[in-house]
């Protein structure tokens, strides 16, 4: 995968200059979890399902997960924004679904690869509501 082709992936994400590093940083990993998946023989068609949720994933999880800097351990305990997504989306109940399978196996693949859940408070903004 060429980084051209990253970006045109994750144009949608990201509003500044910052935000473009944090959505390149995740846009990388997910490439490498669509490859992984590729290289472990699931079908065009799984791999295109799975493509369209983890731009849903990439681009919820910028917009609305409140990040300053990404890890992968974001992705350690799915789902993923399915609040927002359910909001935003209004997907139907297959495609609710389907969110959730890419959600497990990302977090699976995330488990996999041994990332430990790190002090989420550093990768977080924190925003108090008063």
């Amino acid at each position: 995968m060429q980084i051209q082709d990253i970006e045109r992936f994750i144009q949608d994400w990201h509003w500044d200059v910052p935000s473009q590093q944090l959505a390149l940083e995740m846009g990388i990993f997910l490439f490498g979890f669509l490859d992984y998946l590729e290289k472990k023989g699931a079908s065009g068609r799984t791999l295109r399902k799975h493509r369209a949720n983890v731009w849903h994933i990439g681009i919820l999880t910028c917009k609305y997960g409140y990040l300053d800097q990404f890890s992968p351990d974001v992705f350690q305990s799915p789902p993923f924004q399915n609040i927002v997504f359910n909001r935003k989306m209004e997907p139907s109940a297959y495609a609710l679904k389907e969110y959730f399978r890419t959600c497990r196996l990302l977090g699976l693949y995330v488990e996999d690869r041994g990332y430990k859940n790190s002090d989420l408070i550093q990768n977080y903004l924190i925003i108090a509501v008063v």
